[in-house]
């Protein structure tokens, strides 16, 4: 008969706790290290994404103003993203409604930038005073639309 050997400490294989849970300490501060990053990076490709969108959009209210020799106004919804309207669209549907129309070019955008209505935008009662001086006849901020509008020739309307 051969003797049994009894195991000893060394010959043990695995991990203890004490590892494990310091492994698992690290990995958490490391996440938590990175998490900013990773959301500041989403944001930062949303936004991109968002003025890639919107340029677009200008770009197609601007082609198809000249090709149906229209005034088109792109007009914004602000805050109704979430109930599934488009939050910019190019009011092609005469009359002009300020209403998104079914087939009229429009986007989302993500949920994370904020569109802020125009009427909140600081020194607003001044705008047209500092851009558009007195001494430039026949020249203001068209009324109707706050958006840019696009007429046959291509350029922006103004009145």
């Amino acid at each position: 008969m051969q003797p049994i050997k009894m195991m000893s400490r060394k010959t043990q294989s695995g991990f203890s706790l004490i590892e494990l849970l310091i492994v698992v300490a690290i990995a958490m501060i490391l996440m938590a290290m990175t998490a900013p990053l990773v959301v500041g990076t989403l944001n930062t490709y949303y936004l991109r994404q968002a003025g890639t969108e919107y340029a677009n959009m200008l770009q197609t209210a601007r082609m198809r103003a000249v090709q149906d020799d229209q005034y088109y106004d792109v007009e914004e919804n602000y805050g109704s993203q979430a109930a599934g309207v488009a939050n910019a669209f190019v009011n092609t549907v005469p009359p002009l409604t300020s209403t998104y129309q079914a087939g009229d070019p429009a986007i989302l955008i993500n949920l994370s930038i904020a569109m802020r209505d125009p009427t909140t935008a600081p020194a607003l009662a001044n705008l047209e005073g500092q851009f558009l001086p007195n001494g430039r006849l026949g020249v203001s901020i068209n009324p109707n639309a706050w958006g840019p509008s696009f007429g046959p020739r291509g350029i922006t309307q103004l009145l």
